[in-house]
């Protein structure tokens, strides 16, 4: 079967890329991306908390994710962007090794390349490179990708904006490479639970690759220092 995209398998995810330490006044960021749809990020901190952005508890005090509205960065965040700024900001307070903080603040700001299906998911894997660029301490790693259900009931990875539209029902699966446990998922749509379970099974394999390549891009860098 022969996609809109051109990939030829339901099950291909599109050319992954990924690099590192791109923002310079930033203590790290990253850029990942599923063949064009990509998001850069960068991670400030951690440091002191205010106000806010301090947590009452001793924790990290995880500031505010902040998304951009587009390319330039103007206009009002959407629902889309704060879609990504929620589930960024559960992913990180979930992983950051908050304790090793008390009351800091680690301040994540996420940039989209371009308006594509793929950016939810994209968004937190470039956190998470981001997270691991500023050796910022992680109790695990996290890797995201989405999976839509066809009107058909066939499963397909990493659908592309066309794929999306036409889909039933579309999910952005979160998994972390500790355990391989799915740690967040976003659904919409109207499916069943075999098909959510199908699909799940989809998300898991996906996401152990891309924890594959973020060892290989940490290797490139690292051999690039060297």
């Amino acid at each position: 079967m022969k996609r809109s995209d051109g990939r030829t398998e339901l099950l291909q995810m599109r050319p992954l890329s990924a690099s590192v330490s791109l923002l310079s006044r930033s203590d790290g960021s990253a850029r990942f991306a599923f063949g064009g749809a990509g998001v850069v990020c960068g991670v400030f901190g951690p440091a002191e908390g205010r106000g806010r952005d301090a947590a009452a508890d001793g924790g990290s005090g995880l500031a505010a994710v902040r998304v951009s509205a587009g390319r330039g960065g103007g206009g009002a965040a959407g629902p889309g962007e704060r879609l990504a700024e929620l589930l960024v900001r559960r992913c990180c307070e979930r992983v950051v090794a908050r304790a090793l903080f008390p009351r800091a603040a680690v301040a994540v700001t996420l940039q989209p390349t371009a308006a594509a299906a793929a950016s939810l998911a994209a968004a937190v894997n470039a956190a998470c490179l981001a997270l691991l660029d500023a050796a910022v301490p992680l109790a695990a790693l996290l890797a995201a990708v989405h999976v839509a259900v066809a009107p058909d009931g066939a499963i397909c990875l990493d659908p592309d904006d066309a794929e999306v539209d036409a889909a039933t029902s579309v999910h952005t699966f979160v998994f972390n490479n500790a355990d391989d446990c799915l740690v967040e998922v976003v659904s919409e749509g109207i499916y069943s639970e075999a098909v959510f379970k199908q699909a799940t099974a989809v998300a898991k394999e996906a996401c152990s690759a891309i924890h594959a390549f973020y060892r290989q891009t940490f290797s490139q860098k690292l051999l690039s220092i060297n």
